[in-house]
């Protein structure tokens, strides 16, 4: 985030923020009442075979490539200090913002509900024709993964971030920030991020950390959504040369 003072108390910001995985992502089967699990993929753009697709050797399969999701993020508007005395800051930046998010050759598994097993079932998808060969021939020890590409159109709307800084003494900090994202084809259903932070200072260099996350996206694109809370404690080492 880049801010510009224009007087003391207010002026405009810009910001861009990008994200993604570095690693690929794998997974085994799992073991369980010593039978492992088995593996079918599929796609939507080709013909089915279910016994060639039937693999009892790989020991993993890959779940996601090497910077796949990568959501870029940018906005720009008016950066307002709102309290800023010695324990206490509070800012707040409202604007326009961008987004748009990508997923590509990722592996996810789909549900098996409203299959129907019957032989004279008329299957309106290669998928459904699959599970059906599986849950007739009682092959319950067998997971199914579709193997697809995702992304929305970009986004762009209105954008409002808080952020506020508590500071208790020498030894603690709570930071905490709520950003708000709602594009115009769907003003009623925002993005809401929401981070706070609590910092208990031990030692010269190390401090105790307490984060919470929660991240609730609503895009067009059902894969691509998200409602997740994330709990961490962490460990923070740090140094400062003067």
């Amino acid at each position: 985030v880049f801010t510009w003072r224009l007087i003391n108390w207010l002026g405009p910001y810009g910001r861009l923020e990008a994200e993604t995985g570095i690693l690929p992502e794998y997974e085994r089967p799992r073991v369980r009442e010593t039978v492992t699990n088995h593996w079918f993929f599929a796609t939507n753009d080709t013909a089915y075979d279910y016994k060639a697709r039937y693999d009892t050797t790989a020991e993993s399969h890959l779940l996601q490539p090497a910077f796949s999701p990568f959501e870029f993020e940018a906005g720009v508007g008016v950066n307002a200090s709102l309290l800023n005395f010695r324990h206490v800051e509070s800012r707040i930046l409202g604007g326009i913002g961008y987004r748009q998010k990508n997923r590509w050759n990722y592996s996810f598994v789909d549900t098996r509900l409203n299959v129907d097993t019957s032989a004279t079932s008329a299957d309106t998808c290669e998928t459904c024709r699959l599970y059906r060969e599986v849950l007739r021939n009682g092959w319950n020890k067998t997971i199914i993964r579709n193997v697809g590409n995702t992304s929305n159109r970009p986004e762009v709307g209105p954008e409002v971030t808080w952020y506020a800084t508590l500071r208790l003494g020498r030894f603690a900090t709570l930071e905490s920030e709520l950003k708000v994202f709602a594009p115009f084809t769907r003003m009623l259903q925002p993005d809401i991020i929401w981070r706070s932070t609590v910092s208990w200072r031990l030692i010269r260099m190390v401090s105790l950390v307490y984060d919470y996350e929660y991240e609730l996206r609503r895009p067009t694109k059902e894969t691509l959504r998200k409602a997740e809370s994330k709990h961490r404690v962490l460990l923070r080492f740090s140094y400062t040369s003067r």
